[in-house]
């Protein structure tokens, strides 16, 4: 894509007007994340800060975390998913469904960011998946989705019959969960499907 220029803060936008803020590349019509909404929630979140509001705390600097990584911004938004996991596990209020989420975004940056990472990533997958399958049960779509982005990073890193084991339980539970057409199961299809090739002509 092409990004446009990125949009001045408009610091009179109401709630409503900040959250619907995106931009998008005139010729190729990609959305990206300017500056501009990314300012305004830094400036949500201090606001929030100082009023003591700590469960919109958590939730605001979650959200900041996934707009820095929408602009690339990866070790921004790595910060930002840390102080929100650190605040969510000290919180009285804490969910492992919110942990588990935080987990899997904070994994997926870390992939982005590199080979160096990858080790990281792994860690807060696993993480994810465990949290996931505590609180939603083994057959859950959102397991599937942690199985298959951990398959993904193994297969990367040449692991290639650890990620065919968790690929297949990720198709089955997706296929039934979501049918067999779902674009969902179709990139888990084909993962298993290339992995199994991979594995084949390594036996050969």
């Amino acid at each position: 894509s092409c990004p446009p220029p990125a949009p001045e803060p408009k610091v009179a936008l109401s709630n409503a007007q900040w959250e619907q803020l995106s931009c998008k590349c005139s010729t190729c019509n990609a959305e990206y994340v300017g500056d501009a909404p990314v300012a305004l929630l830094k400036m949500k979140l201090e606001a929030l800060k100082e009023r003591k509001r700590g469960g919109a705390v958590v939730h605001t600097t979650a959200e900041l975390a996934d707009l820095l990584q929408k602009q690339g911004n990866y070790v921004e938004a790595v910060s930002h998913y840390k102080a929100a996991l650190s605040l969510n596990e000290t919180s009285d209020s804490q969910s492992g469904i919110e942990l588990a989420d935080l987990n899997h975004k904070l994994a997926c940056c870390y992939k982005k960011m590199g080979h160096r990472h990858f080790a990281v990533a792994e860690s807060h997958f696993r993480r994810a998946l465990q949290l996931r399958l505590k609180d939603l049960g083994p057959g859950h779509a959102d397991v599937a989705t942690c199985k298959h982005h951990l398959a993904m990073l193994l297969h990367t890193v040449h692991r290639a019959d650890e990620a065919l084991e968790l690929a297949e339980t990720a198709l089955e539970i997706r296929q039934a969960k979501l049918g067999p057409d779902h674009n969902a199961s179709k990139l888990t299809h084909e993962l298993v499907t290339r992995l199994k090739k991979e594995i084949r002509m390594k036996s050969m």
